[in-house]
């Protein structure tokens, strides 16, 4: 017996018990990615197309907020580290960013549902 014999997997070792009784055809045959296609994707394609026409897409508020305040915070601690800024002045600084990313997840609200609105009727 080899070294590789040794080792090599018996497929009658690794069978284990066959099931029994009714076998689930619900199960759909997994799809690979080469045989995907563009229906497969279940994307819902009910919105109105002609933002994606117009080279824009729906906003993801929540993205949108938490980018804003992000950035917001990014844009203090620069502030405070290049000491444009000084330790009393952070106590109305640093509320800021989470103001200004509010009243734009507020707005992007506010704008999505009066276009939506206007889409519908």
């Amino acid at each position: 017996m080899t070294d590789h014999d040794r080792h090599a997997p018996d497929a009658a070792a690794h069978t284990g018990p066959q099931p029994t009784g009714p076998q689930r055809t619900d199960i759909p045959e997994e799809t690979t990615m080469s045989t995907l296609r563009d229906d497969d994707l279940g994307t819902d394609r009910s919105h109105d197309d002609s933002w994606l026409a117009a080279g824009r897409h729906p906003v993801n508020v929540g993205h949108l907020v938490m980018g804003i305040a992000f950035l917001g915070l990014l844009a203090v601690w620069a502030l405070i580290s290049a000491g444009a800024v000084d330790g009393a002045d952070t106590r109305w600084l640093l509320p800021v960013p989470w103001l200004a990313a509010g009243a734009a997840g507020i707005a992007a609200t506010v704008l999505t549902a009066r276009r939506a609105h206007r889409a519908g009727t």
